[in-house]
This record gives C-alpha cells, sequence and structure tokens, in this order.
C-alpha cells in the first residue's frame, strides 16, 4: 500500500484490519500526525510497527491483540 500524507489514525485502522488488531492511542494528538510512505501488506506485523516507530518517533508496540500508540 502506498500512502500520502494520511493521518497516522487512517494508517492504522487499515493496519488493523490486516492483522485483525484493535489500535489505542495513548493521547488522540497522535492519531492526526501525517505520514507518507508504503508498505507491503504481506510483511509481518512486527517490522511494519518498527519502521512506523522509527518514522513517527513514537513507541508503536502490539500487546496481545492491540497495537498501542504511545510517546
Amino acid at each position: 500500500i502506498d500512502f500520502t500524507d494520511w493521518t497516522l489514525e487512517k494508517l492504522m485502522s487499515v493496519i488493523g484490519k490486516w492483522y485483525n488488531m484493535d489500535i489505542r492511542f495513548s493521547d488522540e494528538e497522535f492519531s492526526q500526525i501525517e505520514i507518507t510512505g508504503s508498505f507491503n501488506r504481506y510483511e509481518t506485523l512486527t517490522p511494519t510497527i518498527e519502521s512506523l516507530s522509527v518514522i513517527t518517533g513514537l513507541t508503536i508496540t502490539a500487546e496481545g491483540n492491540t497495537i498501542i500508540v504511545a510517546p
């Protein structure tokens, strides 16, 4: 998937659907960060959220069935 100026909320919604995960933002302000890039739909979750952590400077982790986005 290629995306341009998507909010993190929109991107995380798509990723949540791909991996059947719920998304939780520790602060809704983070959900409005805009990013551009691309991800391989068939990549595993770990490299995807690690890349997002680097891009956004946020801590993005998977715990159980939830992806948590925090500072």
